[in-house]
């Protein structure tokens, strides 16, 4: 029976040595234990990678009103911006960048060089969203950390429990992050 705890013990297990290994005869009931258990997880770690940001706001090193969704509220109804972050984003982003990790399943050393390259690929994808000046590339590590974490927490779930709970991980990560946002806009 999966717990928040044995939840993290496996991911930490999993990130130190990553193998294309799914979890064999789960309930579906388990499967969305366990997404559910790695959501809580999720946003815990990347609301502590987020601090650092926060403050490098707070003393106008970077401004997060140049941020890429500030511009979707501008421009989009809260409803195109929702199926976009909860739909949209979610299946196109981990069709690229997790589906593939099938590809690799049979690479036993390979596969975790890939894993990490995926990850990292996908959180630095995510500077994109800011509006690039010599401070957000120096910063950028930092600031796609939040991504980054996501995005090893988004293939732990892929490998462990397929494409379609990692979508489901993603889909209710962007939605519980920026449906409160719509509902005050």
């Amino acid at each position: 029976m999966a717990s928040l705890f044995s939840t993290f013990i496996d991911i930490t297990k999993y990130l130190k040595s990553p193998i294309y290994k799914p979890f064999e005869d789960v309930s579906v009931y388990e499967k969305l234990k366990t997404v559910g258990y790695t959501l809580i997880l999720c946003f815990g770690f990347v609301f502590i990678a987020a601090i650092p940001i926060g403050i490098l706001e707070s003393y106008k090193i970077i401004n997060l009103e140049d941020h890429a969704t500030s511009d979707l509220f501008n421009k989009y109804s809260p409803i195109v911006v929702a199926f976009m972050a909860v739909i949209l984003a979610p299946v196109s982003e981990e069709c690229i960048f997790r589906a593939p990790l099938y590809l690799f399943r049979k690479n036993t050393k390979g596969f975790k060089y890939v894993f990490y390259i995926i990850a990292f690929s996908f959180g630095f994808i995510h500077i994109i969203n800011f509006e690039i000046s010599k401070t957000i590339l120096i910063l950028s590590p930092l600031l796609v950390a939040p991504q980054i974490i996501a995005g090893l927490l988004l293939g732990y779930i892929r490998v462990r429990l397929g494409l379609l709970y990692s979508i489901l991980l993603h889909a209710l990560f962007n939605g519980l992050a920026i449906i409160p946002s719509l509902l005050f806009t």
